[in-house]
């Protein structure tokens, strides 16, 4: 006769991490699930005389408020200019203050900034329904209420900080 001893018990412990572990990743879908729903980008014109826009939408049932964007508008240098979605520190003309937006409705869809320059989103930083802080840059979204949020944020912050400054002394 073969002594099966703790197995059974063994299979019930590895039942129990897995059930926690698929409960926990949809806890955490279900908590992005609006985060993922608000985006930012700009949309290019077609014609000469038609602007290119900056557009905001909430695609979902609740309203998000607290909007924050981070976009650049026109050039200093145009040669400075790299092939990427968004434009960097160095093409920025202007200030680094960003446009403020008290909220966006749920499926609602608003025009932020309408310019004939060229113009691209770099940011976006948002509060959902319930009360969570997030941030969108490129396709990174990060949830800035949470420890490795603050960290996120207090780099990006840093990071900008000593560009500027560096551009600063450089000019």
């Amino acid at each position: 006769m073969v002594d099966w001893g703790n197995v059974p018990a063994y299979f019930g412990g590895l039942a129990l991490v897995l059930t926690l572990t698929v409960v926990q990743r949809d806890r955490r879908e279900k908590v992005r699930d609006q985060a993922n729903k608000v985006a930012a980008w700009v949309q290019r014109s077609r014609t000469e005389n038609e602007p290119h826009r900056i557009l905001i939408k909430n695609a979902s049932d609740l309203p998000c408020t607290s909007l924050l964007i981070w976009s650049t508008v026109g050039y200093r240098n145009p040669s400075a200019l790299r092939l990427s979605k968004t434009f960097g520190e160095d093409t920025d003309r202007g200030g680094k203050k960003p446009d403020y937006e008290h909220a966006v409705g749920p499926g609602e869809t608003i025009v932020l900034l309408e310019t004939s320059e060229d113009c691209a989103v770099r940011g976006l930083e948002f509060v959902d329904a319930a009360g969570r802080r997030w941030s969108r840059y490129g396709s990174q979204l990060v949830r800035l209420d949470t420890i490795a949020g603050r960290v996120f944020r207090r780099t990006r912050m840093t990071f900008w900080r000593i560009v500027i400054r560096l551009r600063r002394t450089w000019s």
